[in-house]
C-alpha cells in the first residue's frame, strides 16, 4: 500500500468536506464545516442564542433517521459560513450547563490506523499465515464499527473460512480503490477486515458483525453515533476509530449514544496513534475501555515497551500488542508490483483494541457472564501486569 501524492484528509480539506480548527492550548480537531450539535434538553434555551447568531436548524439526512426513531437527544444546526464553530461552541457552553456536554461541533473521526488521519504505519504484504480457529457462530455478538468487510473475491479465503461467524451489518461492504481510483489501495482499505480477523482469532465462537460506517477511513460524529445506536444489541463493540475534541470536552452525540447502551455491553476503543497523552474520544470516555499498543517485537527481556506511535496517559485502561500485527487482508496487486495475497502486517492501536475485545468476548462466552463484568475482572482483578499510562497488559 503506497502513500498517495494527496492523502484522503488533504482531499477532504481541499473540497471543504471537513475543516480543521486549532484551539488555544488544546490543539487541533477536525469537524464538518458550519455544523453544530446541541443536546435536545438545551435546544430551546440555546435557540435564543443561536437566533442571535443567525443559525438555522438543519434537517437530518435519511441515513441518520434511526437516531430520531430511537429518540436520540441531539439536534444538528447549520451555522452561516462567516461564523467560527469554535467561537460559537465556546459561547454556547457558557449558557448550557449540566453533567454531560450539551453542545459541540460535528467532529470528524478517523480509523485508528489510517495514516492519512493519524500518523501510523501502512499495511505491508506478508507470507506468514495464521489458521482461523474452528468454531460455530454463537449468539454472542461483537460489533466491529469500522470500514466494513471486503466481501468480494479479494478476501474469499477469510470470508469462506469464517462462514456464518461473519455477518453483514449496515453498509457492510468495503470497496477497494475508490478515492481516487488509481490502482492503489486507499488509505484505510480492508481496515475492518483486518480487525475482524483479530477478533475471531481470540473469540472463534463469536458472531462478528461488520458495520461499515467509515468511508475510506473517515466518518463524522453523528454517523458514528448512529452506528453505535444501530449495534446496541451487540455484547461487545469494537471502535478502532477516534478524534480529538475542542478543549478536550467529550463529543456530545457519542456520549449520548454510548450512555444509551445496555449496562452489560463492553465498549472497546483504540487509544490513537499520535504518541500523545492528550485524551482521544471515544476511547477516553469512562464507559469505554481505551486500548494502547505495546511493541512485543522489541527484545527487552521483560515487559514489552509502549509502541512509539501509541497514545498513552491516565485515561488509558489497557494495552496489547499493536506492532507489526498479522491478520487477514485482501488479494490486490498495486502498480509498483506490491502484491497482497490475503495477508498483511499492520501496526496501530487499531489492532490492539480488537485483541482486547476478542479476549473479553471469549471469556464472557466461556463463563456465560455479561461482557462488562468480564471486562472489569480482566482489567482489575486478573493479576495481569499493570503499566503506568498504559493500563493492564492483555
Amino acid at each position: 500500500m503506497a502513500l498517495p501524492a494527496e492523502t484522503r484528509l488533504e482531499r477532504l480539506l481541499r473540497r471543504g468536506d471537513i475543516a480543521s480548527e486549532n484551539c488555544p492550548l488544546m490543539g487541533e480537531y477536525w469537524y464538518r464545516p458550519g455544523e453544530l450539535l446541541v443536546h435536545r434538553d438545551d435546544c430551546e434555551r440555546l435557540a435564543r442564542e443561536l437566533d442571535r447568531w443567525e443559525a438555522e436548524p438543519c434537517e437530518l439526512p435519511d441515513k441518520l433517521r434511526s437516531l430520531r426513531e430511537c429518540d436520540f437527544p441531539v439536534q444538528r444546526y447549520r451555522l452561516s459560513a462567516r461564523m467560527s464553530v469554535d467561537a460559537v461552541v465556546n459561547r454556547l457552553r457558557q449558557v448550557a450547563d449540566g453533567p454531560e456536554p450539551r453542545v459541540g461541533p460535528n467532529l470528524v473521526l478517523g480509523a485508528m490506523q489510517s495514516w492519512a488521519f493519524f500518523p501510523g504505519d501502512i499495511a505491508v504484504p506478508s507470507d506468514d499465515r495464521l489458521e482461523l480457529p474452528k468454531g460455530d457462530a454463537g449468539p454472542f455478538t461483537v460489533a466491529v464499527i469500522d470500514t466494513g468487510l471486503v466481501t468480494s473475491g479479494e478476501a474469499d479465503e477469510f470470508v469462506s473460512a469464517a462462514g456464518a461467524r461473519l455477518v453483514a451489518g449496515a453498509n457492510d461492504d468495503d470497496p477497494l480503490d475508490v478515492e481516487p481510483r488509481d490502482g492503489w489501495l486507499d488509505d484505510a482499505d480492508a481496515h475492518g477486515t483486518f480487525v475482524a480477523g483479530i477478533v475471531l482469532r481470540e473469540a472463534p465462537g463469536a458472531t462478528v458483525r461488520c458495520d461499515g460506517v467509515l468511508n475510506s477511513g473517515i466518518a463524522d460524529e453523528l454517523e458514528v453515533a448512529d452506528a453505535i445506536v444501530r449495534n446496541g444489541d451487540a455484547d461487545v463493540l469494537n471502535l478502532s476509530l477516534g478524534a480529538y475534541a475542542p478543549h478536550d470536552v467529550p463529543p456530545v452525540s457519542i456520549v449520548e449514544a454510548i450512555n444509551g447502551l445496555r449496562p452489560e455491553v463492553a465498549v472497546v476503543a483504540a487509544a490513537g496513534n499520535y504518541g500523545r497523552r492528550r485524551p482521544l474520544f471515544p476511547a477516553a470516555l469512562k464507559r469505554v475501555i481505551a486500548v494502547a499498543a505495546v511493541d512485543d517485537t522489541a527484545p527487552t527481556g521483560g515487559l514489552p515497551p509502549r509502541a512509539a506511535f501509541s497514545n498513552h496517559g491516565w485515561w488509558v485502561d489497557a494495552c496489547a500488542p499493536g506492532q507489526s500485527v498479522l491478520s487477514n487482508f485482501v488479494c490486490f496487486a498495486e502498480p509498483d508490483g506490491t502484491t497482497f495475497e490475503g495477508w498483511a502486517r499492520w501496526s496501530g492501536t487499531s489492532f490492539a483494541a480488537p485483541r482486547v475485545a476478542g479476549i473479553i468476548a471469549a471469556k464472557a462466552m466461556a463463563s456465560g457472564r455479561p461482557a462488562n463484568e468480564v471486562a472489569f475482572e480482566l482489567l482489575h482483578a486478573s493479576g495481569l501486569p499493570w503499566r503506568p499510562d498504559l493500563g493492564t497488559l492483555v
